[in-house]
């Protein structure tokens, strides 16, 4: 097992190195710059424009902006936001936890809502709620997040103003809240974006394992059980589910980086102080540091997630710890 995480350690590196230098290549050869913005502002000349491109070393060509890069990140620094006016570190130190806490959330009810959908519709197979339900995941299955998020935005706080239009807190009353007070305000803003996610994401996982129980459900060991007189329940919660969860861990490893993709746009959407909408904001403004560290972060944890399946495939298959 140690042998297999060091090759996978080695392998992330490659794939961080080379996904950074590939975007460090794209948006250097975008048109524009961190100072273009600048260009309608008549008391910003030419000349001023200039020196702030050398001060930041963008005047210099490509290869050596790229190599001192490299040895700024070596040293662990990634860098000034230009459009934040702070360390880059900063930036993601303060949007990266409020990210992992909707991504992670979004597994867990995703992956709790999938199986435990899937488990009724295997035992209604055939029925009116098997068939309402697999169109329902069908349809959620088929929406784009950013276009669910919208709808849910739409319903929920317009029409029927139940939760806040977005944002993390309430900036008017938060400061002035108890500790109770602050967890229900912040878990009342949570629920939009995390349901834009949870919906679709659960959706998945529901039909893959739906699928996979009734693939395991004829074999001859569940006909064993059931000879035996085991409770109908007994027999897929037991027997079935845990030979059917290769696919659920397949999907873990795949979710994550959809969910990852996909929060940049819920983010957005619902105006969530978290990596999505800070990477948003730097391709707009052409803040090429934090671009970079986004994208570094983000393949990070979309590799971390493919380990974590490869490990639990390990744990739930033996045949695998040998390979």
């Amino acid at each position: 097992m140690i042998a297999f995480l060091l090759r996978r350690a080695v392998h992330t590196l490659v794939v961080v190195a080379a996904v950074a230098t590939l975007v460090f290549v794209l948006i250097h050869a975008a048109p524009g710059d961190p100072f273009a913005g600048s260009l309608d502002n008549p008391n910003v000349t030419e000349e001023v424009r200039a020196r702030w491109r050398a001060s930041y070393g963008l005047d210099q060509p490509l290869p050596v902006q790229y190599g001192r890069y490299l040895a700024r990140l070596a040293r662990g620094d990634l860098g000034w936001s230009f459009s934040r006016q702070q360390p880059v570190s900063a930036v993601i130190g303060d949007s990266l936890p409020r990210t992992l806490l909707l991504v992670g959330l979004a597994l867990v009810f995703a992956f709790g809502a999938g199986v435990a959908l899937a488990l009724a519709q295997t035992r209604r197979r055939g029925r009116p709620f098997d068939r309402v339900a697999g169109g329902l995941s069908l349809v959620l299955l088929s929406m784009p997040d950013f276009w669910l998020g919208l709808l849910l935005l739409l319903v929920f706080s317009y029409w029927i103003p139940l939760f806040p239009v977005g944002g993390m807190t309430d900036v008017v009353e938060y400061p002035y809240l108890g500790a109770g007070a602050r967890l229900l305000d912040r878990a009342h803003h949570i629920v939009l974006p995390l349901a834009t996610l949870v919906l679709a994401a659960a959706a998945a996982v529901a039909r893959y394992q739906r699928a996979a129980l009734l693939e395991v459900l004829p074999r001859d060991y569940i006909r064993s059980a059931r000879a035996k007189g085991v409770d109908e329940r007994a027999v897929v919660r037991r027997h079935a589910l845990r030979n059917a969860l290769m696919p659920a861990i397949t999907l873990l490893g795949t979710s994550l980086p959809a969910l990852v993709g996909g929060v940049v746009f819920v983010e957005k959407v619902f105006s969530w102080p978290g990596m999505g909408l800070v990477a948003v904001d730097a391709v707009s403004s052409r803040d090429y540091p934090l671009v970079l560290a986004v994208v570094i972060v983000g393949t990070v944890v979309v590799a971390a997630g493919n380990l974590l399946a490869d490990v639990l495939y390990r744990v739930a298959d033996p045949r695998l710890r040998d390979g």
